[in-house]
This record gives C-alpha cells, structure tokens and sequence, in this order.
C-alpha cells in the first residue's frame, strides 16, 4: 500500500510571537502553512483551506496536534514552537 505523501510545517516563535488569536487568517498556524504552501491558507480548528478566491481550491485536516495548538492559541495558553506533518489524503 502506498504511503500519503505529507510535508513537514514548522511553527515559528516569529509565528507564534506575530499570531493573531482567534484569527484564520494569521494565527501562527495559518501563518506557516502559508509559508509552506506558498499562497494563502486559512485555519479552522479541524481544517486548512486555501483563500476562498484562490485556485485550485483546497480543504485538507488538521493533524490532532495542531488542532490543539490552534485551541491553546486562541485560549491565551502557553505555546511552544513545533513541527507538524500534514497529509494530502
């Protein structure tokens, strides 16, 4: 069985320090998806999706602990910089 392809994101202390809480746009998530993408990403707390006006269109989970890192955010909560991998499945 092939493997998904993924690719590593990494959340900056420059992401973190320069997020926005509650912010889809520029929390530090959507701020290094966007730089690993190359375009601009948006974050749910289950999903990241391209910019509405933006082609080709696209949705893709929120692996659990960015998922989390996005509540803790938004909380006010302590973060720490860290890696991810999220899958084009």
């Amino acid at each position: 069985m092939a493997e998904t392809p993924a690719m590593k994101v990494s959340i900056t202390s420059f992401d973190i320090a320069q997020g926005k809480k509650s912010s889809a746009r520029f929390c530090p998530v959507a701020s290094a998806l966007s730089r690993a993408f190359e375009r601009d990403i948006w974050v749910g707390w289950a999903f990241c999706y391209s910019h509405p006006d933006s082609l080709p269109k696209m949705i893709l989970p929120l692996p659990q602990e960015a998922q989390d890192f996005v509540i803790n955010f938004d909380q006010g909560k302590n973060v720490e910089p860290f890696d991810f991998e999220i899958s084009f499945s």
